[in-house]
């Protein structure tokens, strides 16, 4: 029965509906949990919290418990008390990557607090290196945080199974292969390395061209307008003759890119 309980953890371990069973005797707690978790998906606040403290009292120790009450406050908007029980359910199990990941993902989102959450995030990634989930998201913060180098190497470890991510991961990972050389071109551009910026410029459209079809969407597409204002940038300050024919194709580019945005989109209405 435990396996079984555990069957669906194992192959999405990283949900957060999935509730981790230590034993035979999590059961009863096991499926009061599980109710508590649907009841936060409709909204039905006040069942889930009688639930949860019951659950709290018959197993106070049970790091899931002390989770999802974290995931309780969170979805309310409460804050400090979903600290307290992410802080909680990690003194209770200090080793388990899950609980490292969502209270990064928590810190991240809720408290905006990027330095903080990527050290959750490293602490997860460094007990479950190969978790697609938490290298994406690591690889998304550290490249919000212009630590590019860590974040290409967190992307390319995730190159050889990004086909079978979930939709959801599949596209935050894609988004971020594409991201990742415009940001960087703009940094190089903000400190005058003009050379730099316009190889991570080229190599942005080698990433977004190395795109699944499905992936190199209007969402996609609307980001690139970002580049354009770095390549703007560049063309102002640009007196090498190579060097302006090559942004000016950059910038070709990303026109008809935006064309094809826009033709996509009267398509769907």
């Amino acid at each position: 029965m435990v396996e079984n309980n555990n069957h669906g953890f194992k192959n999405d371990k990283y949900a957060t509906h999935n509730v981790k069973v230590r034993s035979k005797s999590d059961q009863i707690i096991f499926k009061r949990l599980r109710e508590a978790l649907q009841h936060i998906k409709e909204g039905s606040y006040d069942i889930a919290y009688e639930i949860l403290e019951e659950c709290q009292k018959l197993s106070p120790e049970y790091y899931e418990v002390a989770r999802i009450f974290a995931f309780f406050h969170q979805k309310r908007g409460n804050y400090t008390e979903a600290r307290e029980n992410y802080e909680l359910a990690i003194a209770l199990a200090p080793d388990t990557p899950q609980l490292l990941f969502w209270f990064g993902k928590f810190i991240m989102t809720c408290e905006q607090d990027l330095d903080s959450a990527i050290q959750k995030f490293e602490a997860a990634h460094k007990l479950d290196s190969g978790s697609p989930e938490i290298s994406v998201n690591l690889a998304r913060a550290q490249m919000i945080q212009h630590s590019f180098d860590r974040a290409h190497q967190l992307l390319e470890q995730c190159n050889a199974t990004a086909s079978s991510l979930s939709d959801h991961l599949r596209g935050m990972y894609y988004d971020t292969t594409v991201q990742i050389h415009y940001r960087q071109a703009d940094d190089f551009c903000s400190s005058g390395r003009t050379t730099e910026a316009i190889t991570s410029l080229n190599d942005m459209i080698l990433a977004f061209n190395r795109l699944p079809s499905d992936i190199s969407d209007q969402y996609i597409r609307g980001k690139l307008s970002k580049a354009n204002l770095t390549v703007q940038r560049l063309l102002r300050s640009c007196t090498d003759a190579t060097s302006s024919k090559n942004l000016h194709e950059i910038s070709e580019w990303l026109e008809r890119e935006s064309r094809a945005k826009s033709k996509a989109t009267r398509s769907r209405t």
